[in-house]
């Protein structure tokens, strides 16, 4: 409420709709890189299984305009041999921001073995849990975190401006 403070004169106090606001960020900010992480690794429990493993050579590289975030995309084009002989080219399934040299060169290669068409680089898949995606969690459950708290104070703040003495 205003009480009068030179902090408060003029201005109007938080009410429940902030509080909610709050809440809602918090939500929003908790849901979403989990939902994010939980697909990959739903695409990754599936993909794996049923994929091959093969050494691919970067026949060209791929660029285009990203078409929502704007910059530009490099996508590489691979050639590679599958388990019963048949020579595939194809593009990634999987695209970097920044150039990389990798023209002529060979590198691990997964593909899906009912459609060898679908390939990833491997290195991909072969990770830990790394110290980038700690950081990701961090901020992002300690934003939401924060803004909870945020919202439980203000309705808090609220009960109490509002009663009586």
């Amino acid at each position: 409420m205003n009480d009068g403070t030179p902090a408060t004169r003029g201005r109007r106090a938080p009410g429940y709709g902030t509080a909610a606001f709050f809440a809602l960020l918090g939500c929003f900010l908790a849901y979403f890189p989990w939902d994010g992480v939980h697909r990959w690794r739903e695409f990754e429990a599936e993909f794996r299984p049923n994929s091959v493993r093969a050494e691919a050579e970067v026949v060209t590289i791929l660029e285009y305009r990203g078409r929502t975030r704007g910059g530009t995309f490099y996508t590489p084009v691979y050639r590679f041999t599958t388990a019963d002989g048949r020579v595939v080219e194809t593009r990634s399934s999987w695209g970097y921001s920044s150039t990389r040299d990798l023209v002529s060169q060979r590198i691990p290669v997964l593909y899906s073995a009912q459609r060898p068409e679908i390939v990833y680089p491997a290195d991909i898949f072969d990770y830990e849990t790394s110290l980038v995606e700690l950081l990701w969690w961090t901020f992002f459950y300690g934003a939401a975190l924060w803004c909870l708290w945020q919202a439980g104070s203000i309705v808090l703040w609220v009960r109490r401006a509002r009663q009586p003495g």
